[in-house]
C-alpha cells in the first residue's frame, strides 16, 4: 500500500516537472521571437501604403545599401516624389525637370556637415551627393549624376572598408589644408580668369585634360572646369566639373552664381 502510494507521488512530481518544463519552453519561445521581431527593422512609409520589413543586418550587406526611402543604392535606385517610388532611369521616369531652371536647384550648406570651412551653393536636382568623405579638411564631396549613376561593390571586406566602383561623377568639392599639396592635373587649351567672391580672391579655369592619371573628374581627352581659392581661413577650397556640353558650361557657371564663402 505504502508502495502505491509513493508511486502515485512520484507519477504526479514526474507530471508536474513535464508541466513546468513545457511551460518555460513556451515563455522562451516567446521571448526568443519578441527579440528577433525588436531586432527587425521595419520600414513604414504611409506615402507608398505598405511595409517593408528588413531583416536584421540585410542593410549592411555587400551592395545592399539603401536610402533613408530604402531606395536600393547598388542599382542606382532614388526616390522620385513624383512617383512616391524608387525609379531607375530617373529623368525619364519620374519628371521632365528643366535641368537649367535653378529655382528647382538642390541647396548645399556646409554647416548641415563636419566640414570646418563654411561655404554653400546649389546645385540641379538631376544630381546628388554622399556628403563629406572625411570632414574638416583634406575632404572630398563628389556629387553624380541620377541618370548616370551606377555602384559595383563585389570586392572582399578589407577591414572596416569595402571598395566599391562608382560611375556617374559630374562634380567634385575638394577642401584642402595648407600642408597638402594638390595633384596638378595637365590641361590643354587652358583658359583662366580671375574671380573674387565674398572678398576672398580665386580664379576659374576651363581645359581638357591631358594626363596620363586622368583629370580631377573628367578622363583623359574630356573638358573639365573648376573654380579655385588658395586660401580661404587657410584651406584650399576648389569645385571642378566634368563639362561635356554648352548645357554643362551654362550650370557650372550657374553654380559658381551661387556660391558663397564664410
Amino acid at each position: 500500500m505504502m508502495n502505491k502510494k509513493i508511486s502515485t507521488i512520484a507519477g504526479s512530481l514526474i507530471i508536474l516537472a513535464v508541466v513546468i518544463a513545457l511551460g518555460f519552453s513556451f515563455l522562451a519561445s516567446n521571448k526568443k521571437e519578441e527579440m528577433q521581431n525588436q531586432n527587425n527593422v521595419v520600414l513604414d512609409n504611409p506615402r507608398l501604403g505598405n511595409k517593408k520589413e528588413v531583416k536584421q543586418g540585410e542593410e549592411k550587406k555587400l551592395g545592399e545599401e539603401r536610402d533613408e526611402h530604402n531606395c536600393l543604392i547598388s542599382n542606382g535606385s532614388f526616390w522620385c516624389e513624383e512617383k512616391q517610388n524608387c525609379v531607375q532611369d530617373w529623368s525619364r521616369i519620374c519628371s521632365n525637370i528643366d535641368i537649367l531652371n535653378i529655382s528647382e536647384w538642390e541647396n548645399f550648406d556646409s554647416q548641415d556637415s563636419s566640414l570646418k570651412l563654411k561655404f554653400s551653393f546649389k546645385y540641379p536636382k538631376t544630381w546628388f551627393n554622399q556628403g563629406d568623405i572625411s570632414g574638416g579638411y583634406g575632404s572630398d564631396i563628389p556629387f553624380f549624376s541620377k541618370d548616370k549613376y551606377s555602384r559595383e561593390c563585389n570586392g572582399e571586406f578589407n577591414g572596416n572598408r569595402t571598395t566599391c566602383k562608382q560611375s556617374g561623377k559630374i562634380m567634385l568639392v575638394e577642401i584642402l589644408s595648407p600642408d597638402t599639396l594638390p595633384r596638378e592635373v595637365k590641361h590643354n587649351n587652358k583658359q583662366q580668369k580671375t574671380i573674387k567672391i565674398n572678398n576672398y580672391n580665386g580664379y576659374i579655369f576651363e581645359g581638357i585634360v591631358n594626363d596620363t592619371l586622368g583629370g580631377y573628374v573628367a578622363e583623359n581627352g574630356q573638358t573639365e572646369a573648376g573654380i579655385v581659392f588658395s586660401d580661404i581661413n587657410k584651406a584650399r577650397f576648389e569645385i571642378i566639373m566634368k563639362i561635356e556640353n554648352n548645357s554643362d558650361k551654362e550650370i557650372f557657371n550657374k553654380i559658381v552664381s551661387t556660391l558663397k564663402l564664410n
